[in-house]
């Protein structure tokens, strides 16, 4: 009866324990010139060398010189400019373009490298008038790049629009927009939600990833909150025009204090379970782990140890790898598998 009641035991925590599980894997790869920067494009992820050279990098690992044959990209002509270090966002269809505008230095973080912050949100659709959201008050944009997302997931609806937003009382929060018309029928950007604000000034907090991680239907928006100084991954659900803290986890990093690099995260589906995991270095950046979002909280699905922190962002070449480079400007290849 003893032995009975213990097996049954174990299958029942066998059962009650998610079968998911995956691994992760790094290594250096040939990049003949160290690399200062590493972006994506529609078709290629690119690693510029500091000594200019542009290298392509495949999702076999393959590191292919490209001088002279591939440009970086650069953003085409804005009728409202960018703000220092800032980088326009665009939507996957390529018709809607989203930057932020309009410098101050009146809340002086530096976060991000230096206390100029932004005053205003501009969204574009394709050629027509830009739509324009300019905070008051206390209010600025502590974020160098907005991201469209549509939320909702509906297949004919426009996407939302996502920042960061930091206030001289209550620290930083998350802001979500909409695109809309005003009362003359002119493009406008319309305030939907904001979540509560860390609480204290000069307390940040880096988006690291925006997707329906726990597969319920309702998209979450993942955050480090205080990435500096606190490291807590934090998922906020997006349900009916809301924003709704759902899990917090101790542990996590995703962003190197006054650097201008946010993207310190990627998202795949790293466990092959159909629903989308977050990848992302842990505090001190000794590893990189990939997190699963379950109906009991974040779950560390996959660690690995590497040799250096990203320094760059972490750009997937491939369903089943990133790269990214360090401070040396070595470049790295993460792989995983369920």
């Amino acid at each position: 009866m003893r032995v009975a009641t213990i097996l049954t035991t174990a299958v029942i925590a066998m059962a009650s324990m998610s079968v998911s599980a995956a691994e992760l894997s790094v290594r250096k790869l040939d990049l003949t010139a160290p690399g200062g920067t590493l972006v994506s494009t529609m078709d290629h992820v690119l690693a510029r060398a500091a000594n200019g050279a542009v290298f392509e990098v495949t999702g076999d690992g393959s590191v292919i010189d490209k001088s002279g044959a591939v440009q970086m990209p650069e953003p085409g002509p804005l009728p409202l400019p960018l703000v220092k270090d800032g980088r326009v966002a665009i939507s996957p269809d390529g018709r809607i373009k989203a930057w932020y505008n309009s410098e101050t230095e009146s809340y002086g973080h530096g976060a991000l490298g230096d206390p100029v912050e932004a005053l205003s949100l501009v969204v574009q659709e394709e050629s027509g008038a830009p739509a324009i959201y300019t905070v008051t008050a206390d209010e600025v944009f502590e974020d160098l790049e907005p991201r469209i997302v549509d939320l909702d997931r509906e297949q004919q609806g426009r996407p939302e629009i996502v920042a960061i937003t930091a206030s001289s009382t209550g620290g930083a929060g998350i802001a979500v927009f909409g695109l809309g018309r005003d009362s003359d029928g002119n493009p406008a950007l319309l305030r939907l939600a904001s979540s509560a604000r860390i609480g204290a000034p000069y307390r940040w907090l880096n988006i690291a990833g925006i997707a329906d991680f726990d597969g319920d239907g309702f998209t979450e928006i993942a955050y480090v909150d205080r990435p500096h100084i606190r490291g807590e991954l934090v998922f906020l659900e997006w349900r009916g025009g809301r924003l709704r803290e759902q899990a917090r986890e101790g542990g996590y990093a995703n962003h190197h204090g006054g650097s201008t690099v946010q993207d310190l995260s990627e998202i795949a589906d790293v466990d092959d379970d159909g629903n989308p995991d977050l990848i992302l270095p842990v505090r001190g950046y000794g590893a990189i782990v990939a997190v699963s979002l379950t109906p009991d909280g974040p779950r560390r699905i996959a660690e690995v140890k590497i040799p250096s922190a990203p320094l760059s962002s972490i750009v997937s070449t491939s369903p089943q790898s990133a790269v990214y480079l360090d401070r040396d400007g070595a470049l790295y290849e993460i792989r995983w598998a369920p």
